[in-house]
């Protein structure tokens, strides 16, 4: 994500992941994105769901495909490692506020998948686990307590 020098193919550290690269190829020209927290040309409005969303899966925001983008080798990342990686994007990298030129992609690499509306936050998993846990606790002791009663 961070264009390079045309005459000497250094990364250009005042863009550091900036985006602009252009990558030519079957499917036109496209420009890697600028993945700053700059809010208004990089993803600095992006949710952590949307961010998470495009690294693991490939798919943006407003559903389109990232055709380079290469997720299959992010699908792994353990929730601590999507932690440290969102932690760096939204901290330790310079918004840089760097407008990206418009991919000119082939039609054939031009997909969009549809993106659900965002749920309502629920309560987070560890607690529906700790209830569901304490629920069937519960259970196995009622059915003790019942069975002792009519063996008695």
């Amino acid at each position: 994500h961070t264009p390079l020098d045309p005459e000497s193919g250094a990364p250009i550290q005042d863009a550091y992941y900036a985006g602009g690269q252009p990558y030519e190829g079957p499917w036109g020209i496209l420009y890697g994105g600028n993945i700053t927290p700059d809010e208004s040309t990089g993803i600095g409005t992006w949710t952590d769901a949307e961010i998470e969303r495009v690294i693991r899966t490939g798919v943006r925001p407003d559903g389109r495909v990232a055709i380079l983008m290469p997720w299959p080798e992010y699908q792994a990342f353990s929730a601590d490692d999507m932690q440290a990686v969102l932690y760096y994007l939204h901290n330790d990298v310079t918004p840089v506020d760097r407008e990206v030129p418009a991919s000119e992609l082939t039609p054939d690499f031009v997909h969009y998948v549809d993106v659900p509306a965002a749920a309502p936050a629920g309560p987070p998993l560890p607690l529906i686990s700790a209830i569901a846990g304490a629920v069937i606790i519960i259970a196995i002791a009622v059915g003790v307590l019942m069975k002792g009663r009519k063996s008695a």
